[in-house]
This record gives C-alpha cells, sequence and structure tokens, in this order.
C-alpha cells in the first residue's frame, strides 16, 4: 500500500498523481498536427505570449479561442470541448461549494442557449475564464495514451492493455510512471524564468500551486489531502524542496527532485483497494471466484471515495448508500450483468464491459465509457466521453453533447427511461435538471472512415422501452423522470394501450376456470420466452436478495 511505502522512505510526504485529470479529461482523439503542438515547449511559449497579453492568472475563452483556431487549427466547436472538459476536472479534484454550484447552473443555462442557436452565440462564452497554467497542464496530457510504446517500458511510455496484464499493473501505476517520466516538462511549462532548462529556472508559488490539477498529497499523520504547495512549504521540507521564504519561490531542479522523491500510488485509489486498503465492512462480491465490489468510504475523506466493481459474470448488483455522494466509481472487466447504482456520485468509468446493462442515477461530472461491447447505458450525467466501443445503447438524460472519440461505431442513442423513489432529489443534488437534455445531438470527434451513419444513430421508436429498477420499493413504475419526446412518447401509449386492450378482452371473455388456467400457462409460457430471447431471465435469477439488503441498507 501506498502509506507503508511513505513509512519505508522515512518521510512524512506522500505525493500522487490525481486519478480525475487522467481518467475523466483527456479526450481519446488522434490528430497528429495537435498532439505535435501541446509540447512542453510549445506550451510554454503559449503561457509566456499569453502573460505578456494580460491572460495571467486568467486565460479568457477567446484568447483561448484564438490559439487554438490560429496555431492548433481547431475548429471552434472543438476548442470549446477541450475548454467545457477541463472545467469539470477542478470540480472534482477541489469539490463542489455552494458559489461553483450556482456558477455551474448558470452554465449549463447558458450552454442550452448556445446548442439552441441564440443570436448572440459565444456571449456565454466570452465571458468565461480558467486558470491559465492549470489549463495549459491539462492540454499537455494529453499527449498521455498518445506516446509511442518501445521495448520496454522507460520514460515517454504510456503502457498498453498487454502490458498492463502481464505486469499486474492498474491504471495508477500507468499515470505515476507518465508523470515521473514527463516531470521535467510539467515543471518546464510551470517556470518563471525562460532562460535555460527547468534545473536553471525558479518556480512561483502560483506555479507550484497548479500542479494541484495533477498531484495530491498528504502526510503520514493526516489523511486528509492536502495542497503540493502547503506540502513543500512544510518547515521539515523547505530545506528539500527548494522553497525560499524570502523570494517565495522554489528552484526548479531541487523541487523536481523532492517531487520525484514522494511520488507514489494514491493511498485512497483503486490500487489501495486491491491491496487491501478498504473499509472492514466492504462487500467482497463473488462470481465465478473473481468478481468483486470494494469501496473506501469508511477510511478515505469524502473526495477521495471510491468503489470499484470489477470482473463480475452472469450477476446482478445494486447499489444505494449515501456515502457514495462524492464517490468515483468505477466499473471494469465486467461481462452479461446488471448494475444498478441508486445514488448521487461524482463521476463514473465503465471500462473493458460486455454484454451488461448499467443504470447510474445521477452523476455530478462525467461518465466515460472505453473499450465496451453491447453494453447498454442509463444515465442522468452533465457529460458523457465515448471511446473504443462498438454495439452500445444509451438512455440518457445530459446536461452537454455526447462526445463520440475515437474507435466507435453502431453506437445508438435515446432518452433516459428510468425512474426510483428518490432520483429526482439526487438530481437535484448533483445540479442536473430535466430541461436541459442534449442526448439526442451527440458530436463526433475527429473523421471516421465509414461516415457518421457507421458511427451512431437515434434509437428507432419501437426499440424504446421503460427499464423498470427490479427492487422492492424502488421502482416507479409506467414513467420516465424526463419529458420523452413525441415519437417515443407515442411509442410508451402504444404499448400502454396494448395492456389495457389485453386485460379488456380477458375480462370480457367470460372464460370458464378451465380456460383460465389454459390461458394463464400459455401466457407464463410465452412471457418466460421472452425472458429467455431478450435476456431478461437471467437478470431475474442472478438476483440474490441477501446481497441486495446488504447493499441497499
Amino acid at each position: 500500500m501506498a502509506v507503508s511505502m511513505v513509512s519505508e522512505k522515512g518521510t512524512s510526504v506522500a505525493l500522487w498523481p490525481r486519478l480525475e485529470p487522467f481518467e475523466y479529461g483527456i479526450l481519446h482523439w488522434q490528430d497528429k498536427g495537435v498532439v505535435s503542438k501541446l509540447s512542453a515547449a510549445y506550451l510554454k511559449k503559449f503561457v509566456l505570449h499569453t502573460k505578456s497579453k494580460g491572460g495571467y492568472p486568467w486565460l479568457s475563452y477567446s484568447q483561448w479561442l484564438g490559439f487554438a483556431k490560429q496555431k492548433l487549427h481547431l475548429t471552434e466547436e472543438l476548442a470549446w470541448i477541450y475548454f467545457e472538459t477541463y472545467g469539470f476536472i477542478p470540480e472534482l479534484t477541489d469539490g463542489l461549494t455552494e458559489e461553483k454550484f450556482a456558477a455551474m447552473k448558470k452554465v449549463t443555462e447558458a450552454i442550452t442557449t448556445l446548442k439552441a442557436g441564440s443570436e448572440i452565440p459565444h456571449s456565454a462564452r466570452k465571458k468565461m475564464s480558467v486558470d491559465l497554467l492549470k489549463f495549459v497542464l491539462f492540454l499537455y496530457i494529453q499527449n498521455a495514451p498518445r506516446v509511442s510504446l518501445k521495448s520496454s517500458i522507460v520514460d515517454d511510455q504510456w503502457p498498453s492493455l498487454e502490458q498492463e496484464r502481464k505486469s499486474k499493473w492498474t491504471e495508477e501505476h500507468s499515470h505515476l510512471l507518465y508523470l515521473t517520466s514527463h516531470l521535467s516538462d510539467v515543471l518546464l511549462i510551470l517556470t518563471h524564468s525562460t532562460e535555460g532548462g527547468a534545473s536553471d529556472c525558479v518556480i512561483t508559488e502560483e506555479g507550484v500551486a497548479a500542479l494541484d490539477l495533477l498531484i495530491g498529497g498528504s502526510t503520514i499523520v493526516s489523511k486528509d489531502v492536502c495542497s503540493v504547495l502547503s506540502l513543500a512549504t512544510l518547515p521539515s521540507e523547505v530545506s528539500k524542496s527548494g522553497y525560499s521564504k524570502l523570494s517565495k519561490q522554489f528552484s526548479a531542479s531541487s523541487f523536481e527532485v523532492w517531487l520525484k522523491s514522494h511520488m507514489t500510488t494514491s493511498p485512497h485509489g483503486i490500487t489501495s483497494l486491491l491491496n487491501g486498503n478498504r473499509d472492514s465492512l466492504a462487500v467482497v462480491y463473488k462470481s465465478d471466484g473473481r468478481g468483486r465490489v470494494l469501496s473506501n468510504t469508511q477510511l478515505a475523506p469524502c473526495r477521495q471515495w471510491c468503489m470499484l466493481i470489477a470482473s463480475l459474470s452472469k450477476q446482478t448488483v445494486a447499489l444505494q448508500d449515501d456515502k457514495l455522494c462524492c464517490a468515483h466509481i468505477r466499473v471494469q472487466s465486467c461481462r452479461h450483468s446488471y448494475i444498478y447504482v441508486m445514488a448521487p456520485v461524482s463521476c463514473v468509468r465503465v471500462e473493458r464491459c460486455v454484454n451488461c446493462t448499467v443504470v447510474l442515477g445521477a452523476v455530478r461530472t462525467a461518465v466515460v465509457v472505453n473499450k465496451c461491447e453491447n453494453v447498454t447505458m442509463v444515465a442522468a450525467c452533465r457529460s458523457l466521453q465515448i471511446s473504443s466501443s462498438s454495439h452500445c445503447k444509451f438512455h440518457l438524460c445530459v446536461s452537454h453533447c455526447p462526445l463520440i472519440l475515437g474507435g466507435n461505431s453502431h453506437l445508438m442513442f435515446g432518452p433516459l427511461n428510468t425512474n426510483y423513489h428518490g432520483m429526482e432529489d439526487h438530481m437535484r443534488q448533483c445540479g442536473l435538471n430535466t430541461t436541459t437534455d442534449m442526448w439526442s445531438t451527440p458530436f463526433v470527434v475527429g473523421d471516421y472512415e465509414g461516415g457518421v451513419s457507421e458511427v451512431w444513430k437515434l434509437m428507432p421508436q419501437e426499440m424504446f422501452s421503460l427499464i423498470c429498477i427490479p427492487f422492492q420499493g424502488k421502482s416507479v413504475e409506467d414513467e420516465s423522470i424526463c419529458e420523452v419526446s413525441s415519437p417515443y412518447k407515442e411509442e410508451m401509449e402504444r404499448r400502454r394501450k396494448m395492456c389495457t386492450d389485453w386485460f379488456e378482452l380477458v375480462e370480457h371473455a367470460k372464460l370458464s376456470n378451465e380456460q383460465a388456467e389454459q390461458l394463464t400457462v400459455v401466457a407464463q409460457t410465452q412471457f418466460k420466452t421472452w425472458l429467455e430471447r431478450t435476456g431478461h431471465l437471467r437478470e431475474l435469477t442472478t438476483l440474490d436478495p441477501s446481497h441486495l439488503h446488504h447493499m441497499t441498507n
């Protein structure tokens, strides 16, 4: 575990890469022209140029748009997507204050107007600004998954799936490897002087503060997450970190050595869960000897809460817990399973899942779907990113246009189709509303050889149906929490009428007892056949009442 590693080093400080920017901030699409411009040296020039134009410490959207179009050759929509995506990351790492929550609602309303085609489409965007140094670091890590792989895991590498399996590494090890290998470049972007490399320069307190976007930390005596600046200026650390109280600056070379000496994996992340640093009462739900559900909500600070749902096979899992309200949920490597998360959560990542249904109540920021096949996703969220996935269905209430990144095919989008008792309150807690809904306008990032028609389409109305939560006291039958648009509403009405007509037909048929029993047998047989054909029978047979009771209390 990370804590034991820190103890072995004999230090009072531990630093680790934050998972949020790497797992929710990187846009997975290929454009070599853009990649080449996101080098440390090029971004350093952008910082200096922006400072000379009065863009420090806050970078306006107009300044970013000019650079993105002229230097990176991005379209205006792509420039906005980068700007918009960055906005989620500080919220995930710093938490959501009342002021941020109010500002978030205003931005959401503004975006709704923009997408609807306002007469002044740029007025709201022009008023927005971000922290310059943090935003540039966000741009720099866009290179992370594109760094070329060589024969061994050294320096400029982002381990592939095959390498991770062989070495039994988690994504957090990949983040750590990448960040430590590129720390010199990161610090070069933040240096105050323009002469020489990072070793000859100084870094201001503002520059070190920007590292909070990528790095979290704490002391051994406290589990609370602290800023890098506060840790680097501790009395016990100033001589090692290169900090000068007189100039309030850091020697870049000393500071880099100090950072590397304290870098490890997070004591509150997925790696620590797998190594046993988890709640004593955490559910360890096994399926085929491998499946599990692990959490750290009793051990970690609330902003570091996480839950891992991994390697389930032919199982149904339901989660409802108030402690999930700030949690990062990771669902990975599940097959033929049904997963229900009936709680307001911070962010969700679904990866390498096949033939699964994932129902999410309310997600405050982003949902990321990566390397999935034949997955049905039901979610209310602010943002959705999809990459390297195929034959997936999405039922959404989403505040921003869903982003279709690289490697996707045969995706299908429909409106949100579920409801449960408490879902409306959960959406309100997450700052979501049912009037801001962009599910039908996905944005494809990059070029696809087969054209957009091979990538995604809207769900045919005859395929649309409601999903009922299969647990007592949770389901709100026969309605979706969102207003369903006309074609799908007509389909719902048609199905309701079929049921009504059937019951009326049976009621007025005046069947004998024997005939009624025969009809019941036929109806039950046909219903079971339908359950088998659709896969719902497997869901019903995998329900474990004792497990569900434990999870939902």
